[in-house]
């Protein structure tokens, strides 16, 4: 849609089981862009569903969108917006499996450029 938004490429995706008999997940990735990095980190929780715990970098506070696909075909898309701390995190709790981008936005429109993630499946 906009011109104005920088893609973040992915520099890490790490995935971390806790053993042989422990059934909790966590991953964490990394992407990169020329204005910003921005790490998360997902966890599996006991419900079924996924926290995403993010940090930007620089640090700041900015709108941070996570835009979900639709469960099915003809599902439509979905989108939560948090804001970030002064430290640049922020947190997405009880988010439904599947697959998801990450943009973040400037709290005033005309401050900063947005930045974009890949889709990414949580």
């Amino acid at each position: 849609e906009n011109v104005d938004v920088e893609v973040a490429r992915l520099v890490e995706d790490l995935l971390v089981g806790s053993g042989a008999r422990g059934t909790e997940r966590t991953r964490t990735i990394t992407f990169d862009g020329d204005s910003r990095t921005i790490m998360v980190t997902m966890v599996d929780t006991p419900d079924g569903r996924v926290r995403v715990d993010g940090w930007l970098a620089p640090a700041a506070r900015l709108r941070v969108e996570l835009r979900l696909a639709g469960a099915a075909p003809d599902a439509p898309a979905t989108s939560e917006i948090v804001v970030s701390d002064d430290s640049g995190r922020f947190v997405f709790d009880g988010v439904a499996h599947g697959l998801a981008q990450l943009l973040v936005h400037p709290i005033d429109e005309g401050d900063a450029t947005r930045v974009a993630t890949p889709s990414l499946v949580l």
